[in-house]
């Protein structure tokens, strides 16, 4: 079967015959400006219907797959491109006019049209889509708005339920820097946004779910190593505090006993599937496994070498 790649008249058209028409002209002649409208439309209309066929043909599911990404990756390269010459509240509009035929409304025009075929992919594909592409500009800044309020309004709900600071400062810093990120040059990953997403989600349903707000920071606890929250300044806030518990117990036996049954709680956690805040880092639960493994053996080592377990240990 001939290879098919579907962005191939939009490349050209961004790289080419637009970079050279913008140069040439303040702003596009209405021939140039209607032309280029009518043949975006088109082609984006002619991947649409067939790209579908293409992909029947194929039928190897990783065919399909190299396919998917390819035209998600190069779609999102498009964007950025396209986006670069926007506002960032042109980019937030879907809406189109072509009555003053600018130069930035042609750059519109574009975008939305490489969007809809990239929610295409995403509706009719999404099994097949690469999670550590990047996500496209308009989905970063339609992100970062909602982060930037829900922040607020979940600082106020930790507050009056009696988490620490700390762990306020933890928990809400993937959201603030992800609303740092430039728009038009951003790292963050469909993976990524998509935690965060669900993470955002769920803190909101926690705060309305908790009705007796002294045990909130505990559910809060819960719901991090229910979605796998491996970020190493949240690990270490919990060494910390589970270090500082360990003080209120003044003997071995008393220290171990704690130690076991959190290793007992942790283990039997339920974990939500294939979920995870940094897939370059081991998963929460492990971590917290392997810590409190680490102390229980230093504490029965201590324990044996002082010659019981009821000895005080301040």
């Amino acid at each position: 079967m001939q290879q098919y790649y579907p962005l191939s008249f939009f490349e050209k058209f961004i790289h080419v015959d637009l970079q050279q028409a913008s140069h040439k002209r303040k702003h596009p002649d209405e021939q140039f400006f209607t032309q280029a409208v009518d043949d975006i439309v088109n082609e984006k209309n002619n991947i649409l219907e067939r790209t579908g066929r293409y992909l029947y043909d194929l039928r190897k599911k990783k065919q399909v797959g190299w396919f998917i990404q390819h035209c998600q990756q190069h779609l999102v390269i498009l964007m950025e491109l396209v986006a670069a010459n926007m506002t960032e509240e042109n980019l937030l509009d879907t809406s189109i006019s072509t009555a003053k035929k600018t130069w930035t409304d042609l750059y519109k025009i574009i975008y939305l049209n490489l969007a809809e075929l990239l929610a295409y992919f995403e509706r009719k594909f999404g099994k097949y889509l690469d999670i550590d592409c990047k996500v496209p500009p308009s989905y970063l800044l339609t992100a970062q708005a909602k982060f930037q309020k829900d922040v607020a309004i979940l600082k106020d709900g930790f507050i009056s339920s009696g988490v620490d600071e700390q762990l306020q400062h933890v928990v809400f810093m993937p959201f603030l820097e992800l609303t740092k990120n430039n728009h038009t040059a951003s790292p963050i990953t469909y993976q990524q946004l998509h935690y965060l997403t669900e993470m955002n989600k769920r803190l909101f349903q926690l705060l309305d779910a908790s009705g007796d707000k002294a045990d909130f920071p505990e559910k809060l606890h819960e719901l991090l190593l229910f979605i796998n929250f491996n970020n190493i300044h949240y690990f270490e806030y919990w060494v910390s505090t589970i270090t500082a518990q360990l003080k209120d117990y003044p003997t071995i036996r008393e220290k171990l006993e704690q130690l076991m049954y959190l290793q007992k709680k942790t283990s039997q956690a339920t974990l939500k599937p294939a979920y995870v805040f940094n897939s370059m880092r081991p998963a929460l639960q492990n971590k917290m496994q392997s810590w409190l493994a680490d102390e229980i053996v230093y504490y029965k080592e201590i324990s044996a070498t002082s010659g019981g377990a009821t000895c005080r240990t301040n």
